[in-house]
Protein backbone atom coordinates (compact mmCIF):
# COMPACT_ATOMS: atom_id res chain seq x y z
CA UNK A 1 0.00 0.00 0.00
CA UNK A 2 1.04 3.82 -0.85
CA UNK A 3 1.48 6.48 1.98
CA UNK A 4 -0.58 9.11 1.62
CA UNK A 5 2.41 11.49 1.59
CA UNK A 6 4.34 9.47 -0.73
CA UNK A 7 0.95 9.67 -3.46
CA UNK A 8 1.07 13.10 -2.68
CA UNK A 9 5.37 13.88 -3.78
CA UNK A 10 4.14 11.86 -7.39
CA UNK A 11 1.16 14.26 -7.55
CA UNK A 12 3.50 17.44 -7.08
CA UNK A 13 6.28 15.16 -9.19
CA UNK A 14 3.92 14.94 -11.90
CA UNK A 15 2.17 18.51 -11.63
CA UNK A 16 5.73 20.07 -11.84
CA UNK A 17 6.64 17.71 -14.72
CA UNK A 18 3.54 18.71 -16.81
CA UNK A 19 3.67 22.48 -15.66
CA UNK A 20 8.06 21.87 -17.48
CA UNK A 21 6.16 20.17 -20.15
CA UNK A 22 3.83 22.85 -21.16
CA UNK A 23 6.35 25.79 -20.66
CA UNK A 24 8.38 24.42 -23.53
CA UNK A 25 5.72 23.64 -25.48
CA UNK A 26 4.34 27.30 -25.24
CA UNK A 27 8.32 28.78 -25.63
CA UNK A 28 8.96 26.35 -28.72
CA UNK A 29 5.61 27.77 -30.34
CA UNK A 30 6.61 30.86 -29.63
CA UNK A 31 10.42 30.75 -30.96
CA UNK A 32 8.73 28.62 -34.05
CA UNK A 33 7.30 32.21 -35.19
CA UNK A 34 10.36 33.38 -36.05
CA UNK A 35 12.65 29.87 -36.28
CA UNK A 36 10.65 27.37 -37.43
CA UNK A 37 13.12 24.63 -37.27
CA UNK A 38 14.85 25.34 -34.35
CA UNK A 39 11.19 26.19 -31.59
CA UNK A 40 11.79 22.78 -29.77
CA UNK A 41 15.72 22.73 -29.70
CA UNK A 42 16.00 27.08 -28.43
CA UNK A 43 13.46 26.23 -25.91
CA UNK A 44 15.05 23.14 -24.27
CA UNK A 45 18.37 25.15 -24.34
CA UNK A 46 16.41 28.15 -22.99
CA UNK A 47 14.11 26.57 -19.91
CA UNK A 48 17.46 24.39 -19.33
CA UNK A 49 19.22 27.41 -18.22
CA UNK A 50 16.47 29.68 -16.84
CA UNK A 51 13.75 26.93 -15.42
CA UNK A 52 10.54 28.84 -16.43
CA UNK A 53 9.43 31.45 -19.14
CA UNK A 54 9.44 34.09 -16.62
CA UNK A 55 13.03 34.01 -15.78
CA UNK A 56 13.91 33.57 -19.52
CA UNK A 57 11.98 36.91 -19.54
CA UNK A 58 13.63 38.77 -16.98
CA UNK A 59 17.05 37.66 -18.53
CA UNK A 60 19.10 40.70 -20.08
CA UNK A 61 19.90 39.92 -23.93
CA UNK A 62 23.32 39.67 -23.41
CA UNK A 63 22.22 36.39 -21.10
CA UNK A 64 19.97 35.19 -24.03
CA UNK A 65 22.20 35.89 -26.39
CA UNK A 66 24.92 33.75 -25.20
CA UNK A 67 22.63 30.80 -25.39
CA UNK A 68 20.96 31.86 -28.97
CA UNK A 69 23.74 33.49 -30.38
CA UNK A 70 24.38 37.39 -30.84
CA UNK A 71 22.50 37.99 -33.87
CA UNK A 72 19.59 35.59 -33.05
CA UNK A 73 16.06 37.07 -34.20
CA UNK A 74 14.61 35.09 -31.12
CA UNK A 75 16.04 37.14 -29.12
CA UNK A 76 14.46 40.06 -29.74
CA UNK A 77 11.36 38.25 -30.16
CA UNK A 78 11.57 37.08 -26.61
CA UNK A 79 11.96 40.40 -25.26
CA UNK A 80 9.59 42.29 -27.50
CA UNK A 81 7.32 39.56 -26.23
CA UNK A 82 7.98 40.56 -22.50
CA UNK A 83 7.77 43.94 -22.94
CA UNK A 84 4.20 43.64 -24.98
CA UNK A 85 3.00 41.07 -22.01
CA UNK A 86 4.02 43.65 -19.30
CA UNK A 87 2.41 46.63 -21.33
CA UNK A 88 -0.44 45.11 -21.96
CA UNK A 89 -1.31 44.77 -18.15
CA UNK A 90 -0.21 48.16 -17.22
CA UNK A 91 -2.09 49.78 -20.09
CA UNK A 92 -5.43 48.24 -17.45
CA UNK A 93 -4.32 50.34 -15.38
CA UNK A 94 -3.75 54.25 -16.83
CA UNK A 95 -6.33 56.86 -14.90
CA UNK A 96 -8.39 54.08 -13.13
CA UNK A 97 -8.36 53.74 -9.14
CA UNK A 98 -5.58 51.69 -8.49
CA UNK A 99 -7.09 48.66 -5.92
CA UNK A 100 -4.15 46.81 -4.36
CA UNK A 101 -5.83 43.40 -4.16
CA UNK A 102 -7.31 43.58 -8.07
CA UNK A 103 -5.98 40.42 -9.88
CA UNK A 104 -5.12 42.33 -12.68
CA UNK A 105 -2.28 43.98 -10.83
CA UNK A 106 -1.00 41.01 -9.11
CA UNK A 107 -0.55 39.19 -12.77
CA UNK A 108 1.12 42.85 -14.02
CA UNK A 109 3.59 42.63 -10.96
CA UNK A 110 4.13 38.72 -11.13
CA UNK A 111 4.79 39.12 -15.22
CA UNK A 112 7.38 42.22 -14.86
CA UNK A 113 9.47 41.22 -11.62
CA UNK A 114 8.38 37.10 -10.94
CA UNK A 115 11.25 35.85 -13.16
CA UNK A 116 13.98 38.32 -11.87
CA UNK A 117 17.12 36.46 -10.18
CA UNK A 118 17.34 38.95 -6.92
CA UNK A 119 14.95 40.35 -4.93
CA UNK A 120 14.01 44.38 -6.03
CA UNK A 121 11.94 46.57 -4.29
CA UNK A 122 9.25 48.27 -7.06
CA UNK A 123 7.04 51.15 -5.63
CA UNK A 124 3.45 52.07 -7.01
CA UNK A 125 3.23 55.78 -6.12
CA UNK A 126 -0.31 57.24 -6.03
CA UNK A 127 -2.33 60.62 -6.74
CA UNK A 128 -4.99 61.49 -4.16
CA UNK A 129 -7.77 59.35 -5.89
CA UNK A 130 -5.35 56.39 -5.66
CA UNK A 131 -4.48 56.47 -9.72
CA UNK A 132 -1.39 55.63 -10.26
CA UNK A 133 1.18 58.59 -10.45
CA UNK A 134 4.24 56.57 -11.01
CA UNK A 135 5.85 53.21 -10.82
CA UNK A 136 9.39 52.75 -10.37
CA UNK A 137 12.04 49.84 -9.06
CA UNK A 138 13.97 51.40 -6.14
CA UNK A 139 16.16 49.22 -4.53
CA UNK A 140 18.09 45.94 -5.40
CA UNK A 141 18.86 43.16 -2.67
CA UNK A 142 20.39 40.04 -3.49
CA UNK A 143 19.12 35.94 -3.58
CA UNK A 144 17.70 35.86 -0.31
CA UNK A 145 17.49 39.61 1.01
CA UNK A 146 16.77 43.17 0.48
CA UNK A 147 17.29 45.94 2.78
CA UNK A 148 14.57 48.88 2.47
CA UNK A 149 15.52 52.09 2.75
CA UNK A 150 12.16 54.29 4.29
CA UNK A 151 14.06 57.69 3.62
CA UNK A 152 14.81 56.84 -0.30
CA UNK A 153 10.95 55.57 -0.47
CA UNK A 154 9.36 58.45 1.13
CA UNK A 155 11.43 60.87 -0.64
CA UNK A 156 10.40 60.02 -3.66
CA UNK A 157 7.05 59.79 -2.66
CA UNK A 158 7.30 63.44 -1.90
CA UNK A 159 9.05 64.31 -5.24
CA UNK A 160 6.09 62.82 -6.84
CA UNK A 161 3.52 64.99 -5.03
CA UNK A 162 1.83 61.38 -4.17
CA UNK A 163 -0.63 60.75 -1.52
CA UNK A 164 -0.20 56.89 -1.46
CA UNK A 165 2.06 54.08 -2.11
CA UNK A 166 1.78 50.02 -2.70
CA UNK A 167 5.13 48.25 -1.68
CA UNK A 168 6.06 45.41 -3.27
CA UNK A 169 8.70 42.68 -3.89
CA UNK A 170 9.81 39.63 -5.32
CA UNK A 171 10.86 36.64 -3.85
CA UNK A 172 13.65 34.93 -6.41
CA UNK A 173 12.84 31.46 -4.46
CA UNK A 174 8.99 31.37 -5.73
CA UNK A 175 8.25 31.23 -2.07
CA UNK A 176 5.23 33.67 -2.24
CA UNK A 177 4.84 33.80 1.73
CA UNK A 178 6.53 36.52 3.57
CA UNK A 179 8.92 36.12 5.55
CA UNK A 180 9.54 37.37 9.33
CA UNK A 181 11.87 40.57 7.95
CA UNK A 182 8.92 40.94 5.11
CA UNK A 183 6.10 41.36 8.08
CA UNK A 184 8.70 43.54 10.41
CA UNK A 185 9.59 45.72 7.43
CA UNK A 186 5.99 46.54 6.41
Amino acid sequence: MVSSAAADHRDVAASAATETARQRSVLAALIASVAPADGERLAAALLADFKTIARVWAQPRESIARILGADSPVTELLLNAHEAAIASFAGEFAGLRIDPFNPNLRQYLITSMGGLADERLRVLFLDARQRLIADEELQHGTLAQLAIYPRTIFGRALDLNAAGIILVHNHPSGNVLPSSEDIYAT
